[in-house]
């Protein structure tokens, strides 16, 4: 993934939502004001070896993807700013960090330092709370407390709220992409692609989100009992399905759910018909009883859009899907403000 697709994806994100101003230590979700994009500037140049990349971090808000070094130094003019840098790999990475340098005093009032499991903007954070194997008190991590030097996300994106107001602090990070066997959560890393959500087996919810209004097709997917030869639409009743989301913030409690299947996709023909396989451009109506294709797919116009797969551990669930960015320059959600 190059350097200019993260910068696109934040500031799109930055454009969307409101800046993180500061991770209370027990606080279920961030307040925030809004952020000029104009502040950003490039995390990095592709032609740089990664094992040996360094450079600062930009306050007040920066974003990294490249394996490398960063550092921080206080400085008058950040004294009061609470800055926040954006963590990013692949779809199937873990990010980690290691403090290599720590010149950072824990008693003084004015130095704020903390890593979150997770992304969090203005308001909610993703993974939201039902979709996070910790409760969010866990992922809010105060540096100076804990003292340990490596932290390590649940998914492919996490974040770094600092402030230091001591002259003279610093510190300095290793960061780091590991592979994930297992993803679940996950942040879109480029604006058009594809991907599959997987339980594995497990009672667990596992979410897709796109900082994009985006065009959502899926193209293949098992969900829920083998004997469901076609797939069904509001699957709510089920313990098992995907559902299709919609919102303006990162807070899956007020995105609209527009839709939910269960059952499978995938080169289904009709029960009753000439045996030849659907159009593979069947369009989901909201609402619509039933759908038998090879693909299905709908548009989401919001700023955010997720694919959420509800599992419990009585089957092997699965859902791939494309999706592509939509040129959409304002959200089309009805009667919905960008929070």
């Amino acid at each position: 993934m190059s350097t200019k697709y993260r910068l696109s994806i934040l500031a799109l994100l930055l454009a969307f939502f409101s800046c993180a101003k500061a991770i209370d230590e027990k606080a279920s979700h961030l307040r925030g004001d809004p952020i000029n994009i104009a502040m950003l500037r490039k995390s990095g140049d592709d032609s740089v070896i990664e094992d040996f990349y360094s450079r600062e971090l930009v306050c007040r808000v920066d974003m990294i993807g490249l394996r490398g070094e960063y550092y921080f130094n206080s400085s008058p003019s950040d004294a009061q700013t609470v800055c926040a840098t954006y963590l990013l790999g692949e779809s199937n990475d873990l990010v980690e960090i290691e403090f290599t340098q720590f010149n950072v005093d824990c008693n003084d009032p004015a130095n704020i330092l903390q890593f979150f499991d997770g992304w969090t903007m203005g308001v909610g954070q993703f993974p939201g709370d039902d979709d996070h194997p910790l409760p969010i008190t866990e992922r809010v991590i105060n540096v100076c407390d804990q003292r340990q030097r490596v932290y390590r996300s649940h998914q492919n994106g996490a974040m770094i709220t600092f402030r230091l107001g001591q002259p003279n602090a610093s510190f300095r990070i290793a960061f780091r992409l590991i592979n994930n066997p297992e993803p679940c959560n996950v942040i879109a890393p480029e604006p058009t692609g594809a991907h599959t959500l997987r339980n594995f087996g497990y009672e667990r919810n596992c979410s897709f989100s796109i900082i994009y209004p985006t065009d959502v097709t899926i193209m293949e997917m098992s969900i829920g009992s083998e004997e469901n030869d076609g797939t069904r639409l509001r699957c709510h009743d089920g313990l098992d399905y995907v559902e299709l989301m919609e919102g303006n913030s990162l807070n899956m409690d007020t995105m609209r759910s527009e839709t939910s299947l269960c059952g499978q996709v995938g080169n289904i023909v009709r029960q009753h018909g000439d045996g030849n396989p659907l159009n593979p451009n069947n369009q989901i109506v909201p609402g619509s009883p039933l759908c038998d294709a090879r693909s299905v797919s709908m548009p989401l116009m919001c700023h955010n859009s997720v694919v959420r797969l509800v599992s419990s551990n009585q089957y092997e669930n699965h859902v791939s899907f494309r999706f592509n960015q939509m040129p959409i320059t304002r959200s089309a959600c009805p009667e919905e403000e960008v929070v």
